[in-house]
C-alpha cells in the first residue's frame, strides 16, 4: 500500500500561498480567517515565517551531472587507481573471514602489494596503512572486536584503591624513607605481576564486514599451551629480568631445556605440572630473581593471590626486608601499576608478534618449539622496556603507588 500523501495544508506551499492571498484580499481578517478556516495565530505564524517558506519552495538549482553511480576518492569523482585490485581484495577477505581468520591492516597492504607492487613501492608504511583505511571506508569495512564484565561500580574501585595508595605511602614512608632528607627512594617500590603468556596469542580484533554479528576466528591449534611470566619492575622505571614458569616436572628434561635458553641474568626458569606459579615456583622466584636486586628495605606491591600469602612466601620476602602490600580484591586493573601502563602494549607486542608469523607462515608444532616461541616472543615484547621508562614511572603515578 502507497503512502498515504502529506496534506495539502501541512506544506510551504501552501502556507505561502495563504500568506499571498492574504496580501492580496480586499476581505477584512477576519472574514478571510473564516474563509479559509485557519486560525489567527496560524497566519501570523506564517507572515513571520514568509521569508523561509519562500526559500523553501523555490526550486532547487540545476547541479552538473550526478555522480553518484561513480567510485570516487571523496566525493572528487576521481577513480581510485587500485580499482582494478579492490574487488580482488574483498574477496581475499571474504575467503580469510570465512574460515575464520584473523585480518588486520597490514594483511590487507600486504596482499595489496602482491598485487599491484609498483603503486606500493615508494610508500612508507604510515602511507600504506592510510591507503588501507581509505579502502575499508569504500568498501563497508571495520575493525570488530573478536567475539569476549565485574561487579563493583567505579566509585567504589576508586575508594579501595586510594586506602590502598595510603597502605604504600605509609609503608614506604616508615620503612624506606632515607633519614636525612625523609625522602623515600623510588628504587625502594617493586611490583610483581604474573600472567599467562599462551603460544596462540592472536589479535582480539579482525577487519570483516559492517553489520556482521558473529566474528570467530581460527587459531593455529595451540590455544591452550601456555606458560606463565612474572614480571617486577621498580618505580624508577627499571624492569627487572623475568621469571617464566613451564609445564614440566622439576628437574626433568623440560628443565634442561629452557634454562638452555639464555643466562640467568636475563631471565629465569621454573618448571610445573600446570605450568602455574605453586608454593615452589614463589620460592624460585624469590631466591633466583628477587634476593639478586634487593639490597635494602624495600615494598613490593603483589596480587591478592593464595599463593601469594603462604607463610613460607612471606617469611622468605621479610627475611630480605621486603614489605608486601597486597592489591585489594577487583582493584588490580585500576591499583596495580604494571596492569595500569605495562600489560597492555605488552600483551600488544606479543599478538602482533604472532600475526607477524602467522602470515608468515611459521608454525610451531612440537611441544619443544612452543616453549621456545613463547620465550622468544616474551623477550622480544619486553625490549621495549628494558631501559627506565616514563610509561612505568607514568604508571606507578596512576596507581597512586608512587
Amino acid at each position: 500500500m502507497p503512502p498515504a500523501r502529506i496534506p495539502l495544508e501541512f506544506t510551504n506551499k501552501y502556507k505561502l500561498q495563504m500568506v499571498l492571498d492574504y496580501d492580496g484580499t480586499e476581505l477584512s481578517q477576519a472574514e478571510f480567517l473564516a474563509e479559509r478556516k485557519i486560525k489567527r495565530s496560524t497566519l501570523n505564524t506564517w507572515q513571520r515565517k514568509r521569508e523561509k517558506l519562500a526559500s523553501a519552495v523555490e526550486p532547487p538549482a540545476k547541479r552538473g551531472t550526478a555522480r553518484a553511480n561513480k567510485l570516487t576518492l571523496g566525493g572528487s569523482g576521481r577513480v581510485s587507481k587500485t580499482d582494478a585490485i579492490e574487488d580482488a581484495l574483498v574477496q581475499y577477505i571474504k575467503d580469510l573471514r570465512r574460515d575464520e581468520v584473523v585480518v588486520c591492516r597490514d594483511t590487507i597492504v600486504h596482499a595489496a602489494t602482491g598485487l599491484m607492487a609498483d603503486f606500493f613501492k615508494d610508500k612508507s608504511r604510515d602511507a600504506a596503512l592510510t591507503w588501507c583505511s581509505r579502502i575499508m571506508r569504500r568498501r563497508r569495512l571495520t575493525v570488530l572486536r573478536i567475539t569476549r564484565s565485574g561487579r563493583k561500580v567505579k566509585e567504589e574501585l576508586e575508594e579501595e584503591k586510594c586506602v590502598f595508595a595510603q597502605l604504600v605511602t605509609e609503608s614506604l614512608q616508615t620503612y624506606c624513607a632515607d633519614v636525612p632528607t625523609g625522602l623515600v627512594p623510588h628504587r625502594t617500590l617493586f611490583n610483581m605481576d604474573q600472567t599467562a603468556i599462551f603460544q596462540s596469542m592472536g589479535s582480539r580484533v579482525t577487519i570483516d564486514f559492517i553489520g556482521s554479528q558473529q566474528v570467530p576466528a581460527i587459531t593455529d591449534g595451540s590455544d591452550s599451551y601456555r606458560c606463565t611470566l612474572a614480571i617486577t619492575a621498580l618505580a624508577d622505571g627499571r624492569i627487572l629480568p623475568p621469571h617464566f614458569v613451564f609445564k614440566g616436572k622439576p628437574d626433568g628434561s623440560v628443565e634442561a631445556e629452557v634454562t638452555a635458553f639464555t643466562h640467568p641474568s636475563v631471565a629465569t626458569f621454573s618448571e610445573q605440572e600446570n605450568a602455574w606459579f605453586d608454593e615452589r615456583g614463589m620460592l624460585e622466584w624469590v631466591e633466583t630473581c628477587w634476593a639478586h636486586v634487593v639490597t635494602e628495605p624495600s615494598v613490593l606491591i603483589i596480587d591478592s593471590l593464595k599463593i601469594h600469602k603462604l607463610q613460607s612466601v612471606r617469611r622468605a620476602l621479610a627475611e630480605l626486608g621486603s614489605i608486601v602490600e597486597y592489591v585489594p580484591a577487583g582493584c588490580t586493573g585500576i591499583a596495580q601499576p604494571l596492569h595500569v601502563g605495562v600489560m597492555a602494549p605488552f600483551k600488544q607486542r606479543m599478538r602482533t608478534a604472532y600475526s607477524e608469523r602467522i602470515r608468515q607462515g611459521l608454525r610451531a608444532a612440537t611441544a619443544s618449539e612452543r616453549r621456545r616461541d613463547m620465550f622468544e616472543r616474551s623477550m622480544e615484547a619486553l625490549r621495549g622496556f628494558n631501559r627506565p621508562s616514563q610509561r612505568l614511572g607514568l604508571s606507578f603515578q596512576l596507581a597512586q603507588a608512587r
